[in-house]
């Protein structure tokens, strides 16, 4: 690998309008490297595009001008590096990485099987469920429900949709993991967030903190998904400490700017492995963080 130095990194964000993508811009202005970021959304007043150097408004990700419009703010902007932080763009991004090269840029983000594994969550549960991995119990329509006693088929509910899924429900304490891995799949950090108080599915209470064997799932489902670049897992661990796995996006995480806070800084690891440097591994130090709102005025 040949090493180089950028002086200032342009990065471009997508998706800005969501607390991924908050968090990704407030951990590069912390970074300790110079950056510009450039942000899109479809909305133009989205939070990321106002807390960013430049905000760009671009179509749907479902839209087929939407690819075009970013390889166009690529070569216009010079960037760098895109690093997705919605469930919307992955798959498009994922399967185009080398268009964007071709210009100069890199996506960090997992390769289109993962990505596609991760989003579709049937799909999800049986390829991991053989691998030595803990997972709630699934079960994917049609089904039948029905009481466990009665006669003359009273109670019973039919369902032939198979767009829905049955999930045994795992009582516990839930913690998310924010892993960063580089593009060869190797974990350079990763870093264990108790829920404490969520609201509308983000944390807004989060306690960093550790868990060997959350870590030992961990490592398990980024070997069999071959997951790149930032990942987000969820578990709940029951009554007898046994982390199951609910779900892995494979993208940054709504609350992964607690993982800043706690010194593993996902700006810093990606501009590392952008300039073919060597990311440290840090330890997060073990802190309680309450997150709230804050405004952005435009005039």
């Amino acid at each position: 690998k040949i090493l180089f130095f950028l002086n200032m990194i342009n990065v471009l964000v997508t998706e800005s309008g969501g607390p991924a993508a908050i968090g990704l811009i407030k951990s590069i202005k912390k970074s300790k490297y110079k950056a510009k970021v450039y942000a899109v959304d479809t909305n133009k007043l989205s939070a990321g595009n106002l807390l960013a150097h430049e905000g760009l408004t671009v179509p749907l990700a479902s839209d087929e001008e939407y690819l075009l419009k970013l390889l166009k703010i690529v070569a216009s902007k010079k960037i760098h590096l895109i690093i997705p932080t919605g469930e919307h763009d992955l798959v498009k991004l994922s399967w185009n990485k080398d268009k964007f090269k071709m210009n100069g840029c890199q996506v960090f983000c997992s390769d289109t099987f993962a990505v596609q594994t991760c989003q579709q969550k049937h799909r999800f549960y049986e390829y991991l469920k053989t691998k030595n991995i803990n997972l709630p119990l699934s079960i994917r329509g049609p089904f039948i429900k029905k009481p466990i006693t009665g006669s003359g088929s009273r109670g019973i509910e039919v369902s032939n949709s198979r767009d829905i899924m049955i999930q045994e429900y795992i009582s516990g304490t839930e913690y998310t993991v924010d892993v960063f891995c580089d593009m060869e799949s190797n974990i350079i950090s990763h870093v264990i967030r108790e829920r404490v108080s969520t609201k509308a599915g983000i944390s807004v209470v989060g306690r960093v903190c550790k868990n060997q064997t959350i870590t030992e799932q961990v490592e398990k489902v980024v070997k069999e998904l071959k997951l790149k670049g930032p990942s987000c897992m969820q578990f709940i661990v029951d009554q007898f400490a046994k982390p199951y796995l609910i779900e892995c996006n494979p993208r940054l995480g709504g609350g992964t700017y607690i993982s800043t806070l706690a010194g593993v800084n996902c700006a810093d690891i990606y501009f590392d492995l952008l300039q073919n440097k060597k990311p440290e591994a840090k330890e997060a130090k073990e802190i309680t963080v309450t997150r709230y709102f804050e405004e952005i005025i435009k005039e």
